[in-house]
C-alpha cells in the first residue's frame, strides 16, 4: 500500500480519519527481515490473529501505480503503430495484387522489462550471480582446507624420519577457511534477496497487464452481441497473465545457466584433463532430444490455450443460461455444453504427451555421474565430485527452463494481439452554445459498424477453413440427394 492515512465519509456526512499501520517490511532494511523470520519463532510468542490487525485497504494500491507504469510504456508504441497500420491495410485495399510488409507489432516484452522491472530487476540478476559465484568457489576453499589437513598428517608422520633442513611445514589457509565459512551465508543471503525482487516483480507483471487489459476492453466496443470470444477474454485475463507471472522468474535462471555450468566445468578439466570431456559429450547428446520435445512442447502449450479458451466459453455460456432456462431444462442444456466441451477435449492426453516427457528428461544425467565415476574410481577428489554435481544439476531443471520460455512467448503474444484492437474515438463532450438545447449534433454520420474481433492464430484459422470446406461438401452432397430424388419422382 502506498497510501498512510485515508479520510472515509460515513453516512452522516462526517470525516473519519483511518490511520493505517506502516509497512514494516519497507520501513526496515532486507538483512534485518530476513534476521527477524529467521530468529522469530525462538524469540516470539504465538498470537493469533484480531480485528486490531486488520485494516481498510487504502483506495491508492499498488496495483493502480503498476497499471499506470505499464500504461505509460505501452501507449507511446502503440500510438506509433496505429498509423503504420492504418498505412498497411489501405495499401492492402488499393493495391490487391502487391504482397505489402506488415509493420512490425508493438513489444510488450520491453514493458514487462523496462517499465514494470525497473532497477530492481537488474539487482536481482546481480545477486543471483553473486550467489551463484559464493556457491561455486566452496569446493576450491574446500579443496585448500583438505590439502592442508592432509599434509598435516603428512608432517607428523614423516618430519621424525627428515633431516631439519627438509621438514614439512604445514600452515593453515586461514583465509580459504574464513572464505569457506562465509560462502554459504552469502549464498543464501544473496539467493534470499534475488527471490524477493523477482517475487516482486512477478506480482507487479501480473498486476499490471490486468490493469492493461482492463483499460483496453473499457475502449473497445464490447457488448452482449459482439463478436468477442468471451472465452478468450477470460483466458486472457486468469490463465495467460498467470503463466507470464509465474514462469517468467524461470527466465531469469537462464542467464545464470551459462555460468552454473561452464565455470564448475572448467575446474573439472583442469584437474581431470581429457577424461572429463566425456560428461559434457553425454550432456551435448542428450540437448537434441530436449530441443527436439520443446518444439512438440510449444505447440502443446499453444493447443493447450485454446481448448482453455472454448472450455471458459462454454461454461460462461452455461452460467449465463442457468439464470434464463427452467429448472426442467438446465440438465439438458448442462449435458449438451458438456458434450461440446468433451468433443473439443477427447484428443487432450496426445497433446499432453511432450510435457509428460519433458519432466523426465532430466534423469538422463544421472549417466553422466555414473560414467564419470566408473572413469576416476581412483582418485578421491571430493571437491571435484561436487564441482561435477554442480555442472550436472542445471540440466535437471533445463526442461522447465524450456516450458516456461514457451509458455512465456505463447501468453505474451496472445496478450499483445488483444492489446493492439482498434478502440473507440473518444469525443470530447462540448455543451450546446444555447442553454435551451440539451443536446446539439452538428456533422454527424451514422452508421454500423463490424464489433471488434480478436485475432485468431494460423491453427484455427486452418481450422475454421477446414470446417467450412467440410461443411461445403455437405451441401453439395445434400443438394445432389435431392436432385436425384426429384429426378426419380419425375420418372414414377
Amino acid at each position: 500500500m502506498i497510501a498512510q492515512n485515508q479520510s472515509v465519509q460515513t453516512d452522516n456526512n462526517e470525516m473519519i480519519q483511518i490511520k493505517r499501520k506502516e509497512n514494516l517490511e519497507e520501513q526496515h532494511p532486507f538483512i534485518l527481515n530476513l534476521f527477524y523470520c529467521f530468529f522469530m519463532p525462538f524469540v516470539c510468542r504465538i498470537k493469533p490473529v484480531t480485528n486490531d490487525d486488520i485494516y481498510p485497504a487504502a483506495h491508492d494500491d499498488r496495483c493502480d501505480y503498476t497499471t499506470e507504469l505499464a500504461d505509460a510504456g505501452w501507449i507511446p508504441s502503440y500510438q506509433v503503430y496505429i498509423p503504420k497500420l492504418a498505412e498497411y491495410e489501405q495499401k492492402k485495399l488499393d493495391f490487391p495484387d502487391t504482397n505489402p510488409k506488415e509493420p512490425p507489432k508493438p513489444s510488450l516484452f520491453k514493458v514487462m522489462l523496462f517499465d514494470l522491472g525497473s532497477f530492481k530487476l537488474l539487482l536481482a540478476i546481480i545477486s543471483l550471480l553473486l550467489s551463484v559465484g559464493f556457491q561455486q568457489c566452496m569446493p576450491s576453499m574446500m579443496k585448500e582446507v583438505l590439502k592442508a589437513v592432509m599434509i598435516k598428517g603428512m608432517a607428523a608422520q614423516m618430519n621424525p624420519m627428515l633431516p631439519p633442513d627438509q621438514q614439512i611445514v604445514a600452515k593453515f589457509p586461514y583465509v580459504h577457511a574464513i572464505i569457506l565459512m562465509l560462502a554459504p551465508f552469502m549464498n543464501a543471503i544473496f539467493d534470499t534477496l534475488s527471490q524477493r525482487l523477482i517475487y516482486h516483480f512477478s506480482s507487479q507483471l501480473r498486476s499490471g497487464l490486468a490493469g492493461l487489459m482492463y483499460k483496453k476492453t473499457l475502449l473497445l466496443n464490447i457488448t452482449a452481441q459482439s463478436n468477442i470470444d468471451t472465452g478468450r477474454l477470460l483466458s486472457l485475463l486468469s490463465s495467460d497473465t498467470n503463466q507470464i507471472a509465474t514462469m517468467s522468474p524461470q527466465l531469469f535462471y537462464l542467464i545464470s545457466l551459462p555460468f552454473e555450468i561452464f565455470i564448475p566445468f572448467g575446474f573439472v578439466c583442469y584437474d581431470w584433463g581429457a577424461s572429463s570431456l566425456l560428461a559434457f559429450a553425454v550432456i551435448i547428446v542428450s540437448i537434441p532430444l530436449q530441443l527436439f520435445i520443446s518444439f512438440i512442447l510449444v505447440g502443446a502449450l499453444g493447443k493447450y490455450l485454446v481448448h482453455n479458451d472454448e472450455r471458459n466459453k462454454v461454461t460462461n455460456e452455461t452460467l449465463q443460461g442457468m439464470r434464463v432456462v427452467k429448472l426442467s431444462a438446465t440438465p439438458t442444456f448442462v449435458n449438451a455444453a458438456a458434450m461440446t466441451v468433451y468433443i473439443t477435449s477427447k484428443n487432450i492426453p496426445q497433446e499432453d504427451f511432450p510435457v509428460n516427457v519433458m519432466s523426465s528428461i532430466g534423469y538422463i544425467n544421472k549417466l553422466i555421474i555414473l560414467i564419470e565415476f566408473i572413469d576416476i574410481l581412483y582418485y578421491s577428489i571430493i571437491h571435484q565430485f561436487i564441482f561435477l554435481t554442480m555442472m550436472t544439476m542445471p540440466f535437471n531443471w533445463l526442461s522447465l527452463y524450456i516450458q516456461a520460455a514457451g509458455m512465456v512467448t505463447i501468453s505474451q503474444a496472445r496478450v499483445r494481439d488483444f492489446l493492439i484492437l482498434p478502440e473507440l474515438k473518444i469525443i470530447p463532450n462540448v455543451a450546446p452554445d444555447s442553454e435551451q438545447f440539451d443536446v446539439e449534433i452538428r456533422n454527424a454520420q451514422f452508421r454500423w459498424g463490424d464489433p471488434p474481433e480478436i485475432p485468431l492464430s494460423k491453427d484455427e484459422k486452418i481450422e475454421i477453413e477446414n470446417e467450412a470446406k467440410l461443411r461445403l461438401k455437405e451441401a453439395q452432397k445434400e443438394e445432389a440427394r435431392k436432385l436425384k430424388e426429384e429426378k426419380e419422382r419425375e420418372k414414377e
